[in-house]
């Protein structure tokens, strides 16, 4: 049985986990979101897989845009990961909704906890949604043989979420900021670059929307930003900068080379 999981992935968290996974049925392919999602996709796999990040308690813009292009014309296997620094809310539910209006059925959908793609502290409503979540999740790592274990033999299992409190008041943070979500292309504004910049083009390389190009050896960004952090996550000279920046972050088991897309 053929299986091709398809992810996005700014750290790298969802990059190693789909290889994790990919390690274990036979004839598995895994293939990057931002590379295909201009293809013309035909999608020939009897079980398919998506892993993917948590945006604001819900699924990154690329991942709709993704999903909204994919071709399921038949009957398959379908499974998903959502790895998650903080809160999940109903992202699997948002994903399982758009599934089923292509035709489609989400039959199992896990949370993971790992490292967070944020580079600054959390705000009050982050740390107010993690108290109100009901449950904390596993690493990847730890749930690899249970996932691996219920996509082997077909398994159901329920869309994982946070607790009701939460999905509510996430999925209705996460419906107001799809309505400024032109605004947000626009976030790059927020970066500055300093003095050690070497113009080696490693954020123009791992950018998934193909938002920067150098000028003069000196990144610029033109507004179509999908504000993933990760040009300053794997900056190797660290010269890509934002306000109020505390912490980077990058899964140990990825280099940008993985994540290069051009």
């Amino acid at each position: 049985m053929k299986t091709t999981i398809f992810y996005f992935s700014t750290t790298g968290n969802s990059l190693a986990l789909a290889r994790a996974i990919a390690n274990g049925p036979k004839d598995c392919e895994i293939i990057s979101i931002p590379k295909a999602i201009n293809e013309n996709m035909d999608v020939t796999a009897s079980r398919l897989g998506f892993i993917f990040p948590v945006y604001g308690w819900g699924l990154p813009p690329i991942v709709i845009d993704f999903l909204k292009k994919l071709k399921l014309e038949k009957p398959r296997y379908i499974f998903a990961v959502a790895t998650c620094g903080g809160t999940p809310g109903r992202t699997l539910l948002q994903l399982r909704d758009i599934l089923r209006k292509a035709g489609a059925e989400l039959d199992c959908g896990f949370v993971v906890k790992e490292g967070a793609n944020m580079v600054t502290d959390n705000t009050g409503i982050v740390i107010f949604m993690k108290r109100i979540s009901g449950r904390e999740f596993l690493s990847g790592k730890e749930r690899l043989n249970e996932i691996l274990d219920i996509i082997h033999v077909g398994k159901k299992h329920k869309p994982e979420t946070s607790s009701f409190s939460a999905n509510l008041i996430g999925g209705l943070l996460n419906w107001m900021s799809s309505l400024a979500a032109e605004s947000f292309k626009s976030f790059d504004k927020n970066f500055n670059i300093d003095e050690k910049c070497t113009g080696c083009r490693t954020c123009e390389r791992v950018c998934p929307t193909e938002n920067i190009r150098l000028n003069a050896g000196r990144p610029v960004w033109k507004h179509n930003c999908a504000v993933c952090y990760a040009c300053i996550q794997w900056c190797p000279q660290q010269a890509i900068h934002i306000k109020n920046e505390t912490r980077r972050y990058r899964n140990p088991e990825i280099t940008a080379k993985d994540l290069m897309l051009r």
